[in-house]
């Protein structure tokens, strides 16, 4: 069985690793936006919502199958606050 995936978070700069978040397994995309970032995880249908200046967790959304193998593809909408899958 695959291992959770990890989020690795960097200053802006990229000169400094800050930290790590642990994500679902076999995550495929991040956004990130307002200081928080989401990343879709394929194996587990989730979407974790991470707290970029805490680096916590907030939230893990859970993405209906229908047929597809997981949550993957992210767009953030700027003006509504709304995350696409």
């Amino acid at each position: 069985m695959q291992e959770p995936g990890r989020l690795l978070v960097f200053a802006p700069d990229g000169s400094a690793r800050l930290g790590a978040v642990e994500v679902g397994r076999f995550p495929r995309t991040t956004t990130s936006a307002r200081g928080r970032a989401h990343v879709s995880a394929v194996a587990d249908a989730t979407v974790t919502v991470v707290d970029l200046e805490r680096l916590a967790v907030l939230d893990t959304l859970h993405v209906d199958r229908r047929g597809e193998p997981g949550a993957h593809g992210l767009a953030y909408v700027p003006g509504c606050g709304c995350l696409g899958s």
